[in-house]
């Protein structure tokens, strides 16, 4: 048969202030405690929901607050349900172990007035760990889960097989499933045993139980019987005087507890909220401290900033008003010194090309008179080279064919025999009687120009004179070509200006054609003459931004100056970032253990108290977890040892109660059950008859009658007989003793009295000697004195028990503080203070703050000093392509001198575009032009008298040429009289061929030599002439120029200029570069000046606020203490561990131990 269940939980999911809650129910739970809203009345109508989910007896009463409206009030369950699906569930163990889940499923009816669908249900067979919630909701995310359907909960649990779900139809059959399971006490078959459990629900919801119900019960209980009903009645009021004495005890029980705890919850409530207050009063003082010191800082810097300020403006003002008058100072000084040295440059270089020129005259006419004797060497030489290589040549051939050279050496003197005839046929052609083999060609040369001039003439009157036959039609018309297109001229002009307009033509034509290049060179020089502008102006900017003046050529010099500056701040910038990375981390590793320590402060502070408490406890200074632990150990052994004592004190304190109990028996009986007996035998105890023996017979008495001394005296012996057969609840030894009760004495035995023992002769053979008990029981007397000593002895072991249960709890209760505190404190109780670990690393985190901070401001300072190197370098990259534009002072004049030349190729298109067509006509005509028909006979009268004479030269040309092509053949005057000697032909050749070589190597070494001499003389008078006619142009220019400048030159002049000019320069420089340094430091400072304004209005708020609420608390928080100290409670109520904790924290503490405190 299954008892009663026990409940262990109700769970609540998605009601009105209940998502997913779980209240526990065990045997203390008794009563629902909170505020208005908290949820008392939502708690209960789940719990009976889930037990009766009848929704015709859920009729809930008003028990809203009273400000409440009539439309908050909700008497039913559709006002306490949240929209979608809602469960209330009754987490069951019955006596047989079995834990049930049993519950209902809730969901507001869409489009019905406030309409409630319920389906109950229940799980069986749910593992112990499980918990309620886990089965109903999903969970979706660390912060979101999903409410189940009561579907999905199905399909999740056959899933797992082992928890079976079952759902019922009807209200009976949830009802008998819960009585089956022992969560009811009845079936609940109808609707008026459900209505009847209802009523007992609502009358232990709302208090009280009415008349009807009371006397249905009492009708139920109590039939009419007045026998019954007066025992009832008596038995109910000593019951209920036991009930009100046991109210009374719990009651106050309760209060001591209750006292006790709103004591410990008020303690812990004040002490979190006056923790609270003191770390936010120290937070605010700490916090307004800081903002007074950065506010005084900030106005300090203020007041420095524009003091500063205004200095550096007034010294910019009176820079300004200095650095214009500089500059014109600076102007004019530059433009005198100008004029003074270009006139002593004009003066110097006049000086010196005078000397030089007159010095060049003289070398140039030594110099033609050296290179004209040169040239006349030069000739001779290269002329007996040219001969000696020939004579080699033929001697060599004619050594190699014996023969043959014998036919040269005869054709040789018949050559020279035809030289000399040439010679003198040339001496009379030429009528020269001095010519001879060496001015021949000197004369031939001549009569070759005449010739030449005479043919060229001959040339140029034959084709005038064959122009002039075809063309007497054609002249008038190329005459008329001539007048249009140059306009009207002579007949005889009209040949040279035809000649210049198709000269000219050519040109025009040239000029036309190199337009379309020209034009392309034109936008060429222009792009480029922009991009010279355009790096003029990126040189003006860089040298604003560098606050310097640099020229073109040192831009390369200083690009690798900003390069290194670059490296070296990046290498700066770099060892900055390690530095400032390692700060940073050393920082962050200060920052971890002082949260570390934070966080271990409060375990430290209290492991310290309760270190303290154990200290003070034990009255020993625990230094160590060595000392710790082997104090524990010997408080194990001691309470081992107490509870030893304390059990043997027990053990001898239950025999002296047995004692009590067994000698406070009726009648002196040791047993009950010899009392049952001599009733049922209709006799008397022994000790009944002697129950008057005094305390002195007691000893002889007892030992007399032995161990029958608890017998029964019975009157017949005989008549029991058949009651002692089947005898079964009865000592091991039953003495019976026959005689009369009233009467009875002791002369049923046969004694002798020894001292302090007697002898019984029991029979003829049997006697039995007992001696006298030290503590005699037998008579009342002798009894009583027994049991007042174990009074006495009771007390005084009770008395020890209770001291040696009181060590032995109090050993317990020790040792349980060591061991918790072992647990819990002992691996952080005895380390290092963390509050002094806490300050010495404040110290420390404010100086690498501090390092850091210095070190920022470093860094950024080195930052942007790379930034504007950085700037910089971008900015020479875009320009040093361009340095070649910078330093090229002759584009503009390219430029110049390239669009002059268009314009002429423009003009010369446009004039080949109007006369075009006419110039070809006059380049085919331009012949007729040459010979005026006018003068033809002229003309042929010319043409033959040019032929005579060219015919002339021609011949005595001719006959000079042919004495020159005969000059070798002059040197064979000895080959006649070789022809002879036929026999030493050999060996004279041999003589000639090796003299020939000999001299050819001479002329040869002498023809290099004055080759030599005449290239370099040549090189000499021309470079001569060109240095000669250059000085002198530039004698006449530099002249003129001396002329415009109109400056006496002078070299003192010329130092004074240069130093007036140069104190200017130095001056105007320090004074733009002093400008420069005070504009940037005034933008600077004002920008720091606008930051500091902003920061320390922020501040003034800042630091007001926090003031006046550090004032505003201040007097509150005296009034705490005082009162806290009038009270001694500020050890209380000052807890160290509670200084390391947030406000939210300890608002939390304090509102848990309020919420308890009103709970109780």
């Amino acid at each position: 048969m299954i008892e009663r269940g026990k409940f262990r939980s109700l769970t609540l999911i998605n009601w009105n202030g209940f998502f997913a809650r779980t209240f526990d129910l065990d045997n203390m739970v008794t009563t629902l405690s909170g505020g208005n809203g908290a949820g008392k009345s939502t708690t209960m109508a789940a719990f009976v929901t889930a037990l009766i989910p009848d929704l015709t007896l859920l009729h809930f009463r008003n028990t809203t607050e009273a400000g409440a409206t009539s439309g908050s009030r909700d008497k039913g369950l559709h006002g306490k349900l949240r929209a979608g699906v809602c469960y209330s569930i009754l987490d069951v163990i019955n006596s047989r172990g079995q834990r049930v889940i049993a519950g209902v499923r809730l969901q507001q009816v869409t489009g019905r007035d406030k309409k409630v669908d319920i389906r109950p249900f229940s799980l069986h067979d749910v593992p112990p760990e499980l918990n309620p919630t886990e089965l109903l909701t999903e969970v979706v995310n660390s912060r979101q889960a999903k409410v189940l359907s009561l579907n999905e909960v199905k399909e999740r649990l056959e899933l797992q097989e082992e928890i079976t779900f079952r759902q019922y139809n009807s209200v009976t059959d949830y009802h008998s499933m819960m009585f089956e399971q022992g969560i009811v006490a009845r079936r609940l078959r109808t609707q008026g045993d459900r209505s009847k459990f209802y009523r007992l629900l609502e009358a232990s919801l709302y208090g009280g139980i009415s008349s009807a119900i009371t006397r249905s019960l009492r009708d139920y209980l109590l039939p009419e019987n007045g026998g019954v009903r007066k025992a009832f009645q008596d038995m109910e009021a000593a019951l209920r005087e036991n009930r009100m004495t046991l109210e009374a005890i719990r009651v106050t029980q309760s209060d001591r507890n209750l006292f006790k705890h709103l004591i410990t919850e008020a303690t812990d409530y004040v002490a979190a909220d006056y923790m609270r207050h003191a770390n936010e009063r120290r937070t605010h003082l700490d916090g307004a401290l800081l903002l007074r010191n950065e506010l005084f800082t900030g106005r300090q810097e203020l007041a420095s900033g524009q003091y500063r300020h205004v200095e550096m403006a007034r010294e910019l003002a009176e820079l300004s008003g200095s650095e214009k008058e500089s500059e014109a100072e600076y102007q004019a000084a530059s433009d005198h010194l100008n004029l003074v040295q270009t006139a002593v440059r004009q003066q110097e270089k006049i000086t010196r090309y005078e000397g030089e020129l007159e010095e060049l005259s003289y070398r140039l006419e030594e110099q033609q008179e050296v290179v004209a004797e040169a040239e006349e060497i030069h000739e001779d030489n290269q002329q007996r080279a040219e001969d000696a290589e020939l004579e080699v040549d033929e001697l060599k051939s004619q050594l190699a064919d014996f023969q043959q050279a014998l036919d040269v050496q005869q054709t040789r003197a018949i050559q020279y025999q035809q030289a000399i005839q040439a010679l003198q046929r040339a001496r009379e052609l030429c009528g020269i009687s001095d010519l001879s083999l060496e001015n021949a060609e000197e004369w031939q040369q001549r009569f070759s120009a005449r010739e030449e001039e005479a043919t060229e003439l001959l040339l140029t009157l034959e084709q005038k004179l064959s122009v002039a036959d075809a063309a007497h039609s054609q002249f008038e018309q190329a005459l008329a070509l001539v007048n249009q297109i140059a306009g009207p001229v002579g007949r005889h002009e009209a040949w040279q200006t035809g000649r210049e307009i198709i000269r000219d033509a050519a040109n025009q034509r040239h000029y036309a054609d190199e337009l379309s290049s020209l034009r392309l060179r034109l936008s060429e020089l222009e792009q480029r003459l922009r991009e010279q502008h355009d790096a003029e102006r990126l040189l003006a900017e860089f040298c604003k931004s560098q606050g310097r003046q640099y020229d073109a050529d040192a831009l390369e010099g200083l690009h690798r100056e900003l390069e290194a500056q670059i490296e070296s701040l990046s290498d700066r910038v770099a060892d900055a970032g390690e530095h400032r990375l390692t700060l940073r981390q050393t920082l962050s590793q200060i920052r971890e253990k002082i949260t570390l320590l934070t966080s271990k402060a409060p375990h430290w502070l209290a492991a310290q108290e309760i270190l303290t408490q154990l200290s003070e406890q034990t009255g020993q200074a625990l230094t160590s977890s060595q000392q710790v632990t082997g104090y524990m150990q010997q408080l194990l052994e001691k309470e081992r040892e107490t509870t030893v004592e304390r059990d043997a004190i027990a053990a001898r304190k239950r025999d002296a109660e047995q004692q009590i109990e067994r000698l406070s028996q009726p009648g002196g009986a040791e047993d009950a059950r010899l009392t049952q007996l001599a009733e049922r035998f209709g006799g008397v105890l022994l000790s009944e008859i002697y129950d008057d023996v005094t305390l002195d017979d007691a000893p002889y008495f007892s030992a007399l009658y032995g161990p029958s001394r608890h017998a029964i005296v019975v009157p017949d012996l005989s008549l029991i007989q058949e009651q002692l057969d089947g005898l079964e609840d009865c000592p091991e030894d039953l003495y019976l003793i026959e005689g009369d009760p009233q009467s009875f004495d002791d002369s049923v035995f046969s004694a002798d009295e020894l001292d302090g023992a007697v002898i019984v002769k029991v029979a003829d053979r049997q006697w039995r000697y007992s001696r006298f008990p030290k503590v005699p029981l037998f008579g009342r007397a002798a009894r009583e004195n027994q049991l007042e000593l174990l009074y006495n002895e009771r007390d005084k072991l009770a008395e020890t028990y209770a001291t040696l249960s009181f060590d032995v709890q109090k050993t317990q209760r020790l040792h349980q503080s060591f061991s918790r505190f072992i647990g819990s404190h002992l691996a952080i109780a005895f380390e290092q203070d963390p509050e002094q670990q806490i300050r010495e690393l404040n110290a420390r985190r404010l100086d690498v703050e501090r390092a850091l901070s210095q070190h920022e401001s470093e860094t950024v300072q080195q930052r942007q000093q790379y930034e504007s190197a950085k700037d910089g370098v971008a900015k020479l990259n875009r320009l040093l392509p361009r340095v070649s534009l910078l330093m090229d002072e002759t584009l503009a004049d390219r430029y110049e001198e390239i669009r002059e030349q268009v314009e002429e190729a423009q003009e010369a298109s446009r004039f080949l575009h109007q006369h075009g067509v006419r110039i070809n006509k006059l380049e085919s005509m331009l012949s007729v032009l040459q010979n005026d028909p006018q003068q033809h006979e002229q003309l042929q009268a010319d043409y033959q008298t040019a032929q005579r004479k060219q015919r002339e030269y021609s011949q005595q040309s001719f006959a000079l040429t042919e004495v020159i092509q005969r000059r070798a053949h002059f040197s064979y005057s000895d080959s006649g009289s070789m022809v002879d000697g036929n026999s030493d032909l050999s060996n004279k050749l041999r003589k000639q061929l090796e003299q020939a070589e000999g001299e050819r190597a001479h002329a040869r070494e002498r023809l290099r030599e004055h080759q030599a001499m005449l290239t370099q003389y040549t090189q000499v008078l021309a470079s001569l002439k060109s240095s000669y006619e250059a000085k002198q142009d530039m004698l006449k220019e530099l002249h003129l120029e001396m002329q415009a400048i109109g400056v006496t030159a002078d070299v003192r002049a010329e130092e004074r200029a240069k130093s007036r000019r140069d104190e200017l320069y130095e001056s105007l420089s320090r004074n733009r570069t002093r400008s420069n340094q005070l504009e940037k430091q005034i933008s600077f400072c004002e920008a720091e000046m606008d930051a500091l304004q902003k920061r320390l209005r922020k501040l003034e708020r800042d630091y007001a606020q926090q003031r006046e609420q550090v004032v505003r608390a201040k007097a509150g928080w005296c009034t705490v203490m005082r009162l806290v100290k009038d009270n001694g409670i500020e050890r209380r109520l000052h807890r160290r561990e509670l200084a390391y904790l947030g406000g939210d924290e300890l608002r939390s503490m304090s509102d848990k131990a309020l919420g308890r405190y009103v709970w109780r």
